[in-house]
Order: structure tokens, then C-alpha cells, then sequence
């Protein structure tokens, strides 16, 4: 289970790093000559989503749960609908 208290602060810094991550990519992919150079960029990528992704989207579902809990399901659905149904 994830630090509820923690939740935005982990959610935030994953997107921070793969900003990071992509304008990394973006710069090196300049200089790319040869398709092994690009498919290293796309294992670079790979590399930091594989790992992250599920995490992310467990604690924007935790984040979800919790705008429910503190606003109800109506409030909240009429804000945002990607994850509660």
C-alpha cells in the first residue's frame, strides 16, 4: 500500500523525472545517425516506464479513492471522469 500523505509528492516527482527523461531523449535524439542509436533511446524510455507506469496509475487510482472519500462521487465525477466509473 502506498503513503496516502505521500500520494501527490510521489505522483508529481514521477512526472518531473520523465519531463526530465524526455527532454534528455529529445536532445540526444538530434544527434542520432544510426537505428541502434535510436532504439537505445526508445530502451531508455522503456527503461523508466516499464517500472513507473503500473506504480503511477496505482496511486492516481488511490488519489481518485480519496477525492471520493473527502467529496463524494458526485462532486468529484463531475470534475474528473477518466477513473471512476
Amino acid at each position: 500500500m502506498i503513503c496516502k500523505c505521500c500520494l501527490h509528492v510521489q505522483a508529481e516527482e514521477w512526472f518531473r523525472e520523465g519531463s526530465k527523461l524526455l527532454l534528455t531523449i529529445a536532445r540526444k535524439s538530434t544527434t542520432v545517425k544510426l537505428p541502434e542509436e535510436a532504439t537505445q533511446l526508445l530502451n531508455e524510455v522503456e527503461i523508466f516506464l516499464k517500472p513507473g507506469e503500473t506504480r503511477q496509475d496505482e496511486r492516481i487510482r488511490e488519489i481518485s479513492m480519496l477525492a471520493v472519500e473527502l467529496y463524494g462521487k458526485q462532486t468529484y465525477c463531475m470534475q474528473t471522469k477518466p477513473y471512476i466509473n
